[in-house]
């Protein structure tokens, strides 16, 4: 098999997940409330979700290498078939709890469990290093689309059924089983992937396990807690608080707030490839560094907008640079490892923007309680560059002198 058939693999098997994930925030915490989940209960549930999500993509990374990559991606698929028929089928809080640790989902309509660290080892096993933010662009955006895809789908798909008659709750029960039948839909993609995609060692007796040491260790930690920084700003100022500041602001209307966050992550996914085309000509951290602090800027200006016009501008603009930094970071991830170390070294950095994930939320949420609006946009805009300037100081010498 080609290696461009094993990209038209990955590629696909991103498309068909993502279209997953993107449809369940649509019903996800409807369907609880229905199910007599509390308020407390759902954000237990929904914070287990993404500790068991992160637990399991570090656990499969580190081993994926000596198991192969091919081998545990089907099996990882079968997780999905567990969140999506136990979400359908229970009713006790406690078991659909068990089934968000065991299961894999996504609270957020973003990437979960192992499967982006994995197949980015993947790709990165197949395009040289050259070449690699310019796949990882079109990978990206064939992810967001595709996640915007699915929740419009989903939407609809309850709409309809509601419309013929069918209760609310079993309109969304057939959300989690089309969720759930994506896992085979995953199983026949990924059994299509070569022995390409595995690192050159693999089967070979003497594998060497891809245990990160000495150097290789302090640069994926480094990165890690780097990447924690960057999605600590960032989930500060998530797209809920995003919404509830144009609500009190300029009193803005659910219809509006969706038509805003249609446009801007159009416009995100729609840019993202031009990363890989301004890698090839500025590097990577450069590509990183002055694309990702100019949106920061228009981050931190955002709250001081005169009228919604002015707010709206803004975004647009922040999101037209923001996810161009995502491309060339992977890239510089996978090129600074060996090929044996590029899925744990996928999975670590993933641990680590999930530190900063988890924090934002409780922090920015406390601020505008008490009434700082603007101050979490500042911050979030502010911590991320420091991220950029500490990116750029730390990698840029680095990046020039590892290229595998």
């Amino acid at each position: 098999m080609r290696p461009n058939t094993d990209l038209l693999v990955l590629f696909s098997s991103r498309g068909v997940r993502l279209l997953g994930f993107g449809a369940l925030p649509v019903v996800l915490t409807s369907y609880l409330q229905a199910r007599g989940l509390s308020d407390a209960e759902i954000g237990l549930l929904l914070s287990l979700a993404l500790m068991g999500d992160a637990g399991l993509s570090l656990f499969v990374s580190s081993v994926a290498d000596s198991f192969g990559r091919k081998r545990l991606l089907i099996w990882s698929t079968a997780l999905i078939a567990v969140a999506g028929v136990g979400f359908a089928l229970s009713r006790d809080a406690v078991w659909l709890i068990l089934c968000a640790i065991i299961g894999t989902i996504s609270p957020n309509g973003n990437e979960v469990g192992p499967f982006q660290a994995l197949e980015q080892a993947c790709v990165s096993q197949l395009i040289p290093a050259s070449r690699r933010a310019r796949v990882f662009g079109w990978y990206g955006m064939t992810g967001s689309l595709a996640a915007a895809v699915g929740a419009i789908l989903a939407g609809v798909a309850v709409e309809s059924q509601k419309r013929v008659g069918i209760t609310e709750i079993a309109a969304e029960q057939s959300v989690f089983l089309a969720y759930a039948v994506i896992s085979l839909v995953l199983v026949v993609v990924f059994s299509r992937l070569s022995p390409r995609i595995e690192t050159q060692s693999f089967g070979a007796r003497d594998v060497v396990k891809p245990v990160l040491e000495g150097r290789s260790r302090r640069i994926i930690l480094q990165l890690s807690s780097l990447f924690a920084l960057d999605s600590l700003g960032s989930a500060l100022v998530m797209q809920s608080l995003i919404a509830l500041w144009l609500e009190k602001k300029f009193a803005v209307g659910a219809g509006t707030l969706v038509a805003i966050f249609a446009a801007t992550n159009i416009v995100a996914a729609l840019s993202t490839p031009l990363a890989g085309w301004l890698s090839e000509r500025w590097g990577l951290v450069n590509t990183m560094v002055f694309t990702h602090i100019p949106a920061n800027v228009f981050l931190i200006a955002f709250p001081f907008a005169p009228n919604l016009e002015w707010a709206f501008a803004l975004l647009i603009a922040r999101f037209c640079l923001s996810q161009m930094d995502v491309p060339a970071r992977t890239a510089l991830v996978m090129n600074v490892v060996s090929e044996q170390q590029r899925s744990l070294a996928g999975g670590m950095t993933q641990q680590g923007k999930l530190v900063g994930t988890s924090l934002g939320p409780v922090l920015g949420g406390l601020m505008t309680s008490a009434g700082f609006l603007a101050l979490p946009f500042v911050l979030g805009g502010s911590l991320k560059i420091i991220y950029d300037l500490a990116i750029y100081a730390g990698f840029k010498r680095l990046e020039q002198d590892n290229v595998n």
